[in-house]
């Protein structure tokens, strides 16, 4: 059960930020994200979840 005021997800290789659409479609609360991905393409897709 994760905490009440949410959780630090960490995410190496983003690609296309599947993983954390999938946490936030779950409804759990994000209250830090780290992505690492040295694709250009792969992180300015992540920056529309922000």
């Amino acid at each position: 059960h994760p905490p009440n005021e949410g959780i630090i997800f960490v995410e190496l290789f983003t690609g296309i930020d599947r993983s954390l659409v999938a946490i936030l479609d779950v409804g759990l609360i994000v209250q830090g994200y780290i992505h690492v991905d040295t694709e250009i393409i792969s992180n300015q897709a992540v920056q529309h979840h922000l």
